[in-house]
């Protein structure tokens, strides 16, 4: 009896170890096979695990033009920096700068930033750049260097670089090379003068100090406020006190001539000076001169 129970126990052992090892084995190829859930899991001699799938191991990598990505044989053809990402044609490239502040935008492309508007160059560009908005000439909360606040035709403001602003004054000559510090270059009597920009027509508006606000078709301009006196250099953007005419007998300097009303050698609007009539102007337009 004692000899059939040793004989069991012994049995029994042995059954147990097999089992034990056959569990272990089936533990390790679960874990190690190549397989889609373990693509760098282990293959039989010659092969080797290439996206989850054992294949012939006389593969040879294929990294012509690529800096990064697959090179085909299960191994890479380099790394990228942390802020970059491989494109699909293994080359490491940057994050795309579309929408953001100072870079490409479109009707597809948004401004990142709800407080950037989208603004084109031009009229019927496909393209514009994304520009910081602003609140008036004396804001000073641009974030890009050397950007200032300027007013568009439509009177909102952006951040613009400084390199943008033009030089000229209201009131001075202006063209493609010369432009206006503020508003707008306009032609007035065959030279172009720099004009106040104002944002709704108006025959007073508080925007041009009273005067006229007139829509010239692409934007508004502010009618000159008088401000030149008798004997002064003028131009149509810089017009003379007391109703008083901007003339020239050369085409080139214009001063400021006091009126009068009736043609005299002698006239007491004039202050005893000459009062005549002039034909570049309305009819019986008159001007006051010492030259008879």
């Amino acid at each position: 009896m004692r000899y059939v129970l040793s004989v069991l126990i012994l049995l029994f052992s042995i059954s147990f170890l097999v089992v034990s090892c056959d569990d272990d084995t089936k533990t390790e190829d679960k874990l190690e096979a190549c397989s889609p859930s373990n693509l760098t899991g282990t293959c039989e001699e010659g092969k080797i695990c290439k996206d989850g799938t054992c294949i012939s191991n006389d593969c040879s990598p294929e990294c012509t033009n690529k800096t990064c990505g697959n090179d085909g044989c299960g191994g890479t053809c380099g790394n990228c920096n942390t802020d970059e990402t491989c494109s699909d044609a293994g080359v490491c490239v940057a994050p795309s700068q579309d929408g953001k502040l100072g870079h490409k935008c479109s009707v597809e492309i948004e401004c990142i930033d709800a407080t950037n508007l989208c603004l084109a160059s031009n009229e019927g560009d496909n393209f514009g750049i994304c520009h910081q908005s602003c609140n008036g000439e004396t804001d000073t909360s641009c974030t890009q260097t050397d950007y200032t606040c300027q007013a568009i035709p439509t009177g909102e403001f952006f951040c613009f670089p400084k390199e943008e602003l033009g030089t000229v004054e209201t009131g001075g000559l202006c063209d493609e090379e010369n432009t206006c510090l503020r508003g707008w270059c306009l032609s007035a009597g065959g030279l172009s003068y720099c004009f106040d920009d104002c944002t709704t027509a108006s025959d007073s508006s508080n925007e041009c100090g009273g005067s006229e606000c007139v829509d010239f078709g692409e934007g508004f301009y502010c009618e000159p406020v008088p401000s030149r006196e008798v004997g002064e250099r003028c131009t149509i953007a810089e017009t003379c006190v007391d109703n008083g005419w901007c003339l020239t007998s050369n085409e080139s300097n214009f001063y400021c001539f006091a009126s009068c009303t009736t043609a005299s050698d002698s006239s007491a609007e004039c202050n005893g000076d000459a009062c005549v009539e002039f034909g570049t102007a309305p009819n019986n337009s008159f001007y006051c001169t010492s030259e008879n």
